[in-house]
């Protein structure tokens, strides 16, 4: 009788054990979880599921996910979509279910959710909210800091190509202002030597133009 009080105690403690481990680490996680028995109530949660819907436990252990679903609804964008997927989630057991879930506060949640199975049969679900708030504005800075150094070198090529041209075009003009001067000083023909000034004019604002 000893012996058999002894084992059962061993075997008390571990469970015991085995419970606080699991507790623990229910609480400890990262994820937000929440726990739904077979009939449809919801049986647990840990912090993180709380902290991320803004309730306390009081507001829907032990309450039926039909009743509660408002207080989640009312938080998201979609909220006519949010209650059908839900709706349509639970009234399927052997149903999974992942995507993503926006929050009117501006918040990007993704959702995972699994029967939960006890040897061959289906005795809950487990559903488990990941916050990718801070992913997805991370990826967004990335994007737009891409958009902005693509642009920035594109800019960068125009410019060089602009300078290219300008330097050529200037080129060409001073070959035509040289000419230009050159004639002028050459010519005593009263109407020659006006439209070689215009020329030379014409020449010394497209210098200035290429020079802005």
């Amino acid at each position: 009788l000893i012996a058999e009080s002894s084992e059962r105690e061993r075997a008390e403690h571990a469970l015991k054990y085995s419970h606080s481990l699991l507790t623990a680490a229910f609480d400890a996680a990262a994820d937000g979880i929440v726990i739904v028995d077979s009939n449809g109530i919801l049986t647990g949660s840990n912090q993180r599921f709380l902290e991320l819907w803004k309730l306390n436990r009081d507001q829907i252990t032990g309450k039926p996910v039909a009743e509660i679903l408002p207080l989640f609804a009312n938080q998201v964008k979609d909220s006519a979509k949010f209650s059908v997927e839900v709706t349509s989630l639970f009234a399927d057991p052997n149903a999974e279910g992942h995507d993503t879930i926006e929050c009117k506060d501006g918040r990007l949640l993704e959702r995972t959710s699994k029967p939960q199975r006890l040897d061959d049969k289906i005795v809950g679900r487990v559903c488990t909210y990941r916050d990718l708030t801070a992913q997805r504005d991370s990826e967004k800075a990335s994007q737009n800091m891409e958009q902005m150094l693509q642009q920035g070198m594109k800019l960068e090529a125009l410019g060089t190509l602009a300078g290219g041209i300008a330097h050529d075009f200037n080129n060409v003009l001073t070959a035509i202002l040289g000419h230009a001067e050159l004639a002028l000083n050459q010519s005593s023909e009263p109407r020659v030597q006006q439209s070689l000034g215009e020329i030379v004019k014409a020449s010394d604002r497209a210098k200035n133009l290429v020079k802005q």
